[in-house]
């Protein structure tokens, strides 16, 4: 059976999902817990913040690896720092972006 397991602790709601997201791109099933606890700042205690679990705990340590790379801000292979052409439709895509706007192709 499968165990959802914490993975991460964000600062606000838009850093859980853009490590949600992140998890997600690689393959790895994730939900975001306690996003509406940030309205209650101030009032609930510390650990309110809103949290990544990986839904199989079996992913658990290419999860974390996934994060810690995440958190070190130089997430492997998807830093880049030039534009790329679609080798689908040869469009050319923004550095940041990892799919083509156009035709959907992964970048290479």
């Amino acid at each position: 059976m499968r165990n959802m397991r914490q993975v991460y602790i964000a600062l606000h709601l838009v850093d859980a999902q853009i490590a949600k997201d992140y998890l997600q791109g690689a393959g790895i099933s994730a939900v975001i817990k306690g996003e509406y606890l940030g309205s209650g700042a101030g009032e609930l205690p510390v650990d309110s913040y809103p949290t990544v679990w990986i839904v199989d705990d079996d992913e658990f340590e290419k999860a974390r690896e996934l994060i810690s790379n995440y958190e070190s801000d130089r997430p492997g292979d998807q830093i880049y720092e030039s534009h790329w052409q679609c080798p689908g439709c040869g469009e050319w895509i923004e550095p940041q972006f990892t799919e083509c706007w156009s035709c959907g192709n992964q970048r290479l």
